[in-house]
């Protein structure tokens, strides 16, 4: 594959290696293996290297997606906090300290765009007794 970038809207073009193109005046013409000129082709294509990502750049792009889960997994958990709430409710049992602890820490985890994604989830409290 050859890949060529459109400098008119940055759209990537890929063409098989069996693609060949001629350059006149800085345009390029592309042609089939057997010589058929392809149409639809824009004359702003020029030749394009994607960009190489570095370890460095590759460990934060990870770093940043498992934070995503971990906020997805904190809002998940966040939402079943609304059952034990319910349960207290109905029963007319006060919503513990602990399980309000655990409500603000998963709040914590979704509110910060970013954090370390090895730190330890919070530990969802025992249900309330009489609940």
């Amino acid at each position: 594959m050859r890949d060529f970038i459109d400098t008119s809207n940055n759209s990537i073009w890929s063409f098989d290696d069996d693609v060949v193109f001629e350059i006149e005046e800085g345009i390029y013409t592309f042609y089939t293996a057997s010589g058929v000129k392809v149409v639809n082709v824009p004359t702003t294509l020029a030749p394009y290297t994607p960009p190489v990502i570095t370890p460095e750049e590759a460990a934060v792009i990870e770093k940043k997606r498992l934070w995503r889960v971990r906020q997805q997994d904190a809002l998940v958990a966040l939402v079943a906090t609304d059952t034990v709430a319910l349960r207290c409710f109905k029963a007319g049992v006060p919503y513990p300290q602990d399980w309000n602890e655990y409500t603000w820490a998963l709040r914590d985890i979704i509110s910060v765009e970013g954090g370390d994604p090895a730190a330890q989830f919070p530990i969802e409290p025992d249900y309330p007794a009489n609940t």
